[in-house]
């Protein structure tokens, strides 16, 4: 079992439950791809995160490698029992 979320509170909620889970946030415009890469400078965009750095593998989806790191990520987890989320 794996749940994917998006960034903010769903992110607390699950790491509250013990659920192990993958955050998603998608960049859509090319502004926010443009703010992403000039003007992000959080270290992370998930709240479970912010209290407990590397927490919860996150994932800012901007292009389709992006989409394809997230998905291959989630499906080595589900092969491996969750071995591999376990040991981030």
């Amino acid at each position: 079992e794996l749940a994917l979320v998006k960034s903010g509170t769903g992110s607390f909620d699950v790491a509250l439950a013990g659920v192990p889970a993958l955050v998603l946030y998608r960049l859509v415009s090319r502004r926010e791809r443009w703010l992403r890469r000039h003007l992000l400078i959080a270290p992370s965009i998930a709240q479970a995160n912010l209290c407990e750095p590397g927490l919860v593998p996150e994932f800012i989806l901007a292009t389709r490698d992006d989409e394809q790191r997230a998905l291959a990520h989630a499906l080595r987890w589900l092969g491996d029992g969750g071995l591999s989320l376990a040991a981030q």
